[in-house]
């Protein structure tokens, strides 16, 4: 059965509004005030999911602007909201409040671009430091990245980067399918050579599964095996024009199958990618409840 239900970094109810501003305008000043209210942004909505009974959040990736360029070189940010981060991880912690990180698309391990892992990497150790000053063991959700015309040759670099990675930055990292190169197969084979658990994006799957069965019973298992409760991201088509574009609410019947089939079998998070945010967990959590009751009956004739 499902646990949580979460949305991803801001709250429509709430307003959320984070700031950030071009490179051009660059000052120490500007960072400081802006990354002092984006952090205050982030705890003001993390109550709010407290008020909505939400107890999975994604924090965003901005909270820092430019925090893996060079320009922020030698200033340490952390100092100005060590404070505020330990306080938002212990209310996280207070309230069971399941938080994850997912860093851009420019996050690319498989690159044959040094320069390209090299910032990489860094995106990753901003996004570790702010989970590790919350005191919180949270996921750093991430893509296997591009093909470069040769995904295995793709496949064994993003391996060989990962090994490399300090362990609890390891242990930080989950890995997802993609919409377009890396199926839910695909990522499998990685976590043969990594460990890594695996997140299933259900939307990706339909884009992107090569005609394959989804073996969600081995997806789970890298979660179960470290005592870890598993998680799946869904969302629904714009439209048939848009299919891999996200919609502004959940289509329940989009996703009805795989709740059916798996319900009775797990217990399982689900990290909900749309547009209306927690709008969308408000209405997905009425539809879920309306479709367990009638899914009960029928179980019952």
């Amino acid at each position: 059965m499902i646990r949580n239900i979460g949305f991803c970094c801001m709250s429509k109810k709430c307003n959320t509004y984070y700031k950030t501003f071009r490179l051009a305008s660059f000052s120490e000043q500007r960072l400081y005030s802006t990354v002092i209210h984006n952090v205050q942004e982030t705890e003001r909505t993390i109550k709010q999911c407290i008020l909505a009974d939400c107890y999975m959040f994604r924090l965003s990736s901005d909270l820092v602007p430019f925090a893996s360029h060079e320009v922020i070189k030698g200033i340490n940010y952390i100092n100005w909201i060590n404070l505020d981060l330990k306080r938002i991880g212990k209310l996280a912690k207070d309230k069971n409040i399941r938080l994850s990180m997912h860093p851009s698309q420019m996050c690319v391990l498989s690159s044959p671009s040094q320069n390209v892992v090299k910032n990489s990497v860094k995106d990753l150790i901003y996004h570790y430091n702010i989970l590790n000053t919350m005191s919180i063991k949270g996921d750093i959700v991430i893509h296997t990245g591009g093909v470069y015309r040769d995904k295995v040759s793709a496949m064994k670099r993003f391996i060989k980067i990962f090994k490399k990675l300090p362990e609890p930055l390891q242990n930080s990292i989950v890995l997802e399918n993609d919409d377009k190169s890396y199926t839910i197969n695909d990522v499998m084979k990685i976590y043969e050579y990594t460990g890594l658990k695996i997140v299933l994006d259900l939307h990706h799957h339909y884009c992107n599964n090569n005609g394959s069965k989804l073996d969600i019973k081995s997806v789970f298992n890298t979660w179960i095996q470290t005592n870890s409760i598993p998680k799946i991201h869904i969302s629904s088509p714009k439209s048939s024009q848009e299919f891999r574009s996200h919609a502004d609410m959940i289509d329940f019947k989009y996703v009805k199958k795989f709740i059916d089939k798996n319900d009775n079998k797990y217990l399982y998070d689900i990290m909900i990618e749309a547009k209306s945010k927690d709008l969308a967990v408000e209405q997905f959590k009425i539809d879920y409840k309306n479709n367990k009751i009638n899914f009960d009956k029928c179980i019952a004739i």
